[in-house]
């Protein structure tokens, strides 16, 4: 448990210790040299795949994911896995508000490459701070919900290679500095813990209800199949199972023999 606080505050301490370094200066150390390197790489049809990793990391498409895999949870009968898929959609107001805190200028032609025009503010990565919290609750609920092991995995893999593929286009483009994108990766991360945290701390309460409910109804269940132990239909009457009843009234002992009674 110790171990755990003091990660937890080691990583919240360096979360808050880059967001105020890069509200001071306008590009921190290392970012000028590391943006330079990714932009000088080569990957066969890079720019149309940057270009769709950048779509992909809209708030748009996203939310759209999120409603479809909402809509997947409730065919599935996974009701309160669906208000924690649509917890990811506030990420959108709390990147912006951080953004307006910090106010921290994006990359400029003469340092980098910049393609196209990005308006607003740069830390943290807006792209990069969302597809964490969307792909971070999608693991989450496919390690919690989905059963098949290779479909388990394949979403998850999935869902990490979208992160690290769209932290690195953001930089690529020159849209933000490779700092912009590590502190949308600590505060996406923070996010989905927090709400993650959240969700768990009220699902004993759901599970309870749940089996509640499911308990009630497999008494009733049960109830109405249970026969009756007298009737005259049963071969067996009462705690003596040696004592079968006949369907005309008379009854019968081991072996078939009429059981009279004894005559004084």
């Amino acid at each position: 448990m110790l171990l755990i606080v003091l990660v937890v505050g080691i990583y919240v301490f360096a979360t808050f210790a880059l967001t105020v370094e890069a509200s001071e200066d306008a590009v921190l150390p290392g970012d000028t040299a590391v943006a330079r390197r990714l932009q000088n790489v080569s990957i066969p049809g890079g720019q149309a795949m940057v270009d769709a990793l950048n779509w992909c990391g809209q708030a748009g498409p996203l939310v759209v994911l999120a409603v479809a895999v909402g809509v997947g949870l409730l065919v599935t009968r996974h009701y309160a896995e669906i208000v924690l898929m649509m917890s990811a959609v506030g990420v959108h107001l709390v990147n912006q508000t951080l953004k307006h805190l910090v106010a921290s200028p994006r990359p400029t032609p003469d340092l980098v490459r910049v393609s196209g025009h990005e308006s607003g503010f740069g830390y943290p990565s807006g792209h990069a701070m969302a597809t964490v919290v969307y792909g971070g609750i999608i693991t989450y609920l496919a390690w919690w919900c989905v059963r098949p092991r290779a479909l388990r995995l394949t979403i998850q893999a999935a869902a990490v290679l979208m992160m690290l593929g769209i932290g690195f286009s953001r930089v690529y483009v020159g849209a933000h500095w490779p700092s912009d994108v590590l502190g949308g990766y600590l505060w996406g991360i923070l996010y989905v813990v927090v709400v993650v945290a959240i969700f768990h701390r009220r699902l004993p309460v759901v599970e309870s209800r749940d089996r509640a409910e499911w308990t009630q109804s497999a008494d009733r269940d049960r109830e109405h199949a249970r026969p009756d132990p007298c009737d005259g239909s049963l071969q067996v009457c009462g705690p003596d199972a040696r004592l079968r009843r006949r369907t005309d009234g008379s009854s019968t002992g081991p072996g078939g023999i009429d059981a009279q009674p004894r005559g004084e």
